[in-house]
């Protein structure tokens, strides 16, 4: 009986707190859910209107005549080849393309176009038009389980196509989102899990949830080392893991942007403490950072692989420098530069890979910015050299390399010591994937450098590659 009256008097005791936090972990766990799920939609949405944009840009880039084609001509074969190829462009199964009022024109299935009617061709399209309006792209998230034809998760966004700042078309893109869906809802439901937990621990036993955060931060210690260990007995696996891997990193990296960006804009809330909007931006610029340099080792296992295949087209370098340098002008510390151009030439077309063209160009521009100090100057300079190949400089007046350090530093992960004031971020593969992509291109590096003086980095475009060239003196 003493049992039985001191097990009740614990009940009447502690009973209604248990119920209470009971009831208030399940109203918590219903309003995670939800809130867990409309995150989950938006950064879906959001992730497939980043690839949707850059579709869009890439085929408003490669095809001259994509408002021509928007409006109903019939695209030439090597038009009609690219077309074809775009429709498997990342996770995108199918698109749409509409002319600048809103008239559905062209539909990738079977690649049918302008000739019997795959879906309506000519009609008008309401979510197309009001795209033409805002100039804002729009996307959906679509249940697609009961469609045979259709992924269990898939986007269908609307970004429109510009050229010379005018709307020439609007594409819409199909893709799949299933994968990367059940990756960021299963990272929610484990993300759920142990805020859930640590909420209840903390409510009920504040130093019990202290042992656990110790032995929980011991075990990531010791998973750490593990990891740390592992991954040195797969240094001789590095190509096949990166191959692999590829998706596997890139998904919590844009997982990680999406949620800090939200936290820095506040979308659920402001942050109480200012030291939280501090760290979400670490976060997201660490995450950014890591996402360029996994591209970046993707990129230079590809050329050790021999398996980066060149994209070719006709582009204008000097149009491609422009670009990059305005890119460079709104890098931090660029706004204490001079940064600028010299090139002998206003119009110079070559037959190359636009993305690694580009990317030769910013990296070198990169290393300029960072190892320059305020009040320095960083050029960029092109002419035609005496044999006809194409001679492009990246030159700067800053620390400069010494000349014992010269041969090494092409090579991947070669960084420099540097004074403390020119300390910045990197990872030593920028001038390494410079390099590789102008080597795949035919073309040759040389770097000049003078301790104190500054650095030119010059590489070539051989003449076989040049298609025009206008010289203005």
């Amino acid at each position: 009986m003493t049992s039985q009256r001191e097990t009740r008097r614990i009940w009447l005791r502690t009973g209604p707190l248990a119920i209470a936090v009971i009831v208030s972990m399940s109203a918590l766990a219903f309003v995670s859910i939800a809130i867990l799920d409309g995150v989950s939609e938006r950064l879906i949405r959001q992730q497939a209107e980043r690839e949707a944009i850059a579709w869009a840009a890439y085929i408003g880039t490669s095809i001259e005549r994509i408002e021509a084609i928007a409006s109903g001509d019939q695209p030439t074969l090597a038009e009609r080849d690219f077309l074809e190829r775009v429709s498997k462009f990342g996770d995108i199964f199918r698109y749409k393309l509409f002319d600048a009022k809103g008239h559905l024109r062209v539909v990738s299935d079977s690649f049918t176009m302008g000739s019997a009617d795959p879906e309506d061709l000519g009609e008008h399209n309401a979510t197309a038009a009001r795209v033409i309006s805002t100039l804002k792209p729009y996307a959906s998230v679509n249940d697609g389980t009961n469609k045979s034809n259709r992924p269990d998760i898939y986007v269908e966004a609307y970004v429109p196509i510009m050229k010379n700042g005018k709307v020439v078309a609007i594409s819409e893109v199909y893709i799949d989102e299933t994968s990367t869906s059940a990756q960021i809802k299963e990272d929610f439901a484990i993300f759920g899990v142990i805020i859930a937990g640590l909420t209840l621990v903390i409510l009920l036993v504040p130093l019990w949830a202290l042992r656990l955060v110790t032995v929980e931060l011991r075990k990531r210690n010791f998973d750490l080392n593990l990891e740390r260990a592992r991954a040195v007995q797969a240094e001789n696996a590095k190509s096949a893991f990166l191959a692999n891997m590829s998706h596997e990193l890139r998904t919590p990296l844009n997982a990680i942007q999406g949620l800090s960006e939200m936290m820095i804009r506040g979308d659920l809330g402001a942050l109480e403490h200012p030291k939280y909007l501090e760290y979400s931006k670490d976060i997201n610029f660490s995450a950014g950072h890591l996402l360029k340099l996994v591209n970046d080792i993707l990129d230079l296992s590809k050329i050790d692989a021999g398996k980066y295949e060149l994209e070719e087209r006709e582009l204008d370098l000097c149009t491609a420098v422009g670009d990059a340098l305005r890119i460079a002008r709104a890098w931090s510390n660029a706004d204490k530069l001079v940064i600028g151009s010299d090139i002998t030439m206003d119009k110079f077309v070559i037959r190359a890979d636009e993305r690694a063209i580009k990317q030769i160009l910013l990296n070198l521009l990169s290393n300029a910015v960072k190892f320059t100090p305020a009040g320095g100057e960083v050029t960029v300079t092109g002419k035609m050299d005496d044999d006809g190949n194409g001679e492009f400089s990246v030159s700067d007046t800053g620390f400069g390399i010494p000349e014992k350090d010269l041969k090494d530093i092409l090579e991947p992960f070669n960084q420099l010591r540097r004074p403390a004031s020119l300390q910045s971020e990197g990872t030593g593969l920028g001038l390494s994937l410079v390099k590789s992509m102008v080597e795949l291109h035919g073309g040759t590096v040389v770097i000049a450098s003078q301790v104190g003086k500054g650095t030119t980095v010059t590489f070539t475009i051989p003449k076989e590659r040049i298609v025009s060239g206008t010289a203005t003196k």
